[in-house]
């Protein structure tokens, strides 16, 4: 850095990344800032805009089939953020597929192996996190996500919704509705923002950009 320019790649990477991301990044702003020169406090605070804005993370939940893998690949090719989905991370834990895993170890080894990749996650940035419907069903989960990132609701009409043989707790139209009634409530809850993805997925994914570059995210 030199003169009074705050290099965002230099803030990002002093930011530690075993902190959350809000705890550490008006300190190491204004610490930037400092090393500069004098800078007036909205030159600093639009600063510390930007590297919240670019750092936090994208965390998309909401019921399987709602579209939240279509809408993270999509975000990802309009921003440029790598994307993670956990349902990946948790059967590359496994060795094995969901379904195999439901029907030999049951859900509860299964949300246990939901929780540890969640926790591996907590202190990535910039990420697009793209999560298992039923990540919401442990608080801690929800936690750890809300850490670093804004939690995005992907909503979607129940009669849009459809089962699916790989997923063992949505594999019927009736699953899929009582699932819907037992989840929205805590969709709603440890959301930020809900999008709903009834129309097209570029409509939708448009509607998360705009999110993005809204002074609440």
């Amino acid at each position: 850095m030199n003169g009074t320019e705050l290099s965002m790649r230099d803030i990002c990477t002093d930011i530690p990344a075993e902190v959350p991301l809000r705890t550490e990044a008006e300190r190491t702003v204004r610490r930037a800032a400092a090393a500069c020169g004098a800078l007036a406090e909205e030159q600093i605070r639009e600063a510390l805009r930007t590297v919240i804005r670019n750092e936090t993370n994208l965390v998309l939940i909401g019921m399987p089939t709602a579209g939240k893998t279509t809408l993270a690949g999509l975000v990802s090719a309009m921003t440029g953020r790598p994307v993670i989905e956990t349902d990946d991370a948790v059967t590359k834990m496994l060795g094995t597929s969901i379904r195999e895993c439901f029907e030999t170890k049951g859900e509860t080894y299964f949300r246990d192996c939901e929780t540890e990749a969640v926790r591996a996650l907590r202190h990535r940035r910039g990420m697009i996190i793209s999560c298992g419907g039923g990540v919401i069903k442990r608080p801690e989960n929800m936690e750890m996500l809300a850490e670093n990132g804004r939690i995005i609701w992907i909503d979607r009409e129940i009669e849009k919704l459809f089962p699916s043989e790989s997923r063992p707790l949505s594999s019927s139209l009736q699953a899929v509705k009582k699932l819907y009634e037992e989840r929205h409530m805590l969709y709603e809850k440890y959301s930020d923002v809900r999008i709903v993805n009834n129309g097209t997925p570029a409509e939708a994914a448009e509607a998360i950009v705009r999110y993005m570059e809204s002074g609440e995210y």
